[in-house]
C-alpha cells in the first residue's frame, strides 16, 4: 500500500497514523464485501420457481418447448409449468406445440 499499517517489535503492534487513517476504507472494503456475499447468497436460495434451460441452437426450440409441456403434463408439475411454457410459444418464440 505504500506504508506500513502497523509497527511491530517483539512485544507489541501498533497501528501506524497511516494504518488508523486506512481504517475506515478498510472496513467500508469488508463491509461491502459481507454484504455481497449475503445478498448472493440470499439471491440464490430464493425459491422463484423459475428454470432457466441453456440449450445448443442446433436443438429446436419446438423440441424443447413439446419436451417441457410433456413433462408437465406427465409429472405432476404445478399448472404454472405448462402454462408459461404454452405463453412462451403463444408470444412467437417457437412454433405451436399442435404442431408436435
Amino acid at each position: 500500500m505504500g506504508s506500513k499499517l502497523f509497527e511491530r517489535t517483539t512485544r507489541s503492534v501498533t497501528q501506524t497514523d497511516f494504518g488508523a487513517s486506512m481504517t475506515g476504507d478498510m472496513r467500508g472494503i469488508v463491509d461491502a464485501k459481507s454484504r455481497l456475499l449475503l445478498n448472493s447468497a440470499e439471491y440464490l436460495a430464493c425459491d422463484d420457481h423459475v428454470v432457466r434451460i441453456g440449450m445448443s441452437p442446433l436443438i429446436s426450440d419446438e423440441y424443447v418447448a413439446a419436451m417441457l409441456a410433456h413433462s408437465a403434463m406427465t409429472d405432476g408439475s404445478p399448472p404454472g409449468v405448462l402454462q408459461a411454457v404454452e405463453q412462451w410459444v403463444g408470444l412467437g418464440h417457437v412454433g405451436a406445440l399442435s404442431e408436435q
